[in-house]
């Protein structure tokens, strides 16, 4: 099945992913110059001042802006306009620094509640972390925050870093470097590759047996199999990405790497 590719980032209201509300995104279909970019007005004001003075959003800015409904839907159209461009064989594939941990718990938190029909379907979806990614491409650093290693990469900082926009540029440059293309032209990036369809499903079965279980042990009905599915997709997904890449490193450190 073929893959289209983008780019993509957030910046938020805070780390933890449950609660977060996304203030910015950015995202680039990879090898284009085809870019979506907004900033949103969260539903509460004002921002914390750590989180204007690191993004350098203010509140004020933000207040004019709009909420997640119309810029989450514009998001969705751009995804299928220019992206998938209505081509249902098509895949989506998500690429992000930290993205398994913290951008897709949030982003598919916000997706669930938008009242337009999604275009980015469980089937349809595959996320790509450049963390661990770099960690393969370049071993041996001292940090794999992605200003570091622009700054190592490049010898200078990237411009408007902890920007929604700016981190997205700046991914895809570290990306378009000689040493990372070479991954994309072997299979070993399909090691990094997330199938969000594929770990749904056998997640699916898991919560069948337990639910099975419990019900077998305490008497309880199993008719809230369909609610449990969702959470573990949208509400769990941070621990479920885990198990897969077998990294027990929490958020915050991850962040903070």
């Amino acid at each position: 099945m073929t893959a289209r590719t983008i780019v993509i980032d957030l910046e938020t209201t805070g780390l933890d992913t449950k609660k977060a509300e996304i203030i910015s995104i950015a995202a680039r279909l990879f090898g284009s110059d085809e870019m979506f970019s907004e900033f949103v007005r969260p539903t509460k004001l004002p921002i914390s001042i750590h989180v204007a003075k690191l993004t350098r959003i203010s509140s004020n800015f933000l207040a004019t802006k709009d909420m997640w409904s119309l810029v989450g839907t514009k998001f969705c159209e751009w995804i299928q306009d220019k992206v998938l461009e209505h081509k249902k064989h098509l895949t989506l594939r998500m690429m992000g620094h930290n993205i398994r941990r913290f951008d897709m718990p949030i982003l598919l938190r916000h997706l669930e509640a938008l009242p337009c029909k999604n275009p980015i379907t469980i089937k349809r979806l595959q996320v790509l972390d450049t963390l661990p990614l770099l960690k393969y491409v370049y071993p041996g650093m001292k940090s794999y925050r992605q200003t570091f290693v622009y700054e190592k990469l490049f010898e200078h900082p990237p411009s408007l870093a902890h920007s929604a926009a700016g981190d997205v540029n700046a991914l895809c440059k570290i990306l378009s470097h000689s040493s990372s293309t070479l991954i994309f032209e072997s299979k070993e990036v399909n090691r990094f590759v997330y199938d969000v369809h594929e770990y749904h499903r056998e997640q699916t079965k898991k919560i069948g047996h337990v639910l099975a279980k419990r019900e077998e042990n305490e008497g309880k009905s199993t008719e809230g199999i369909d609610e449990c599915e969702q959470r573990v997709v949208y509400e769990e997904m941070m621990n479920l990405i885990d198990t897969y890449y077998g990294n027990g490193t929490s958020n915050k450190e991850l962040v903070e790497m």
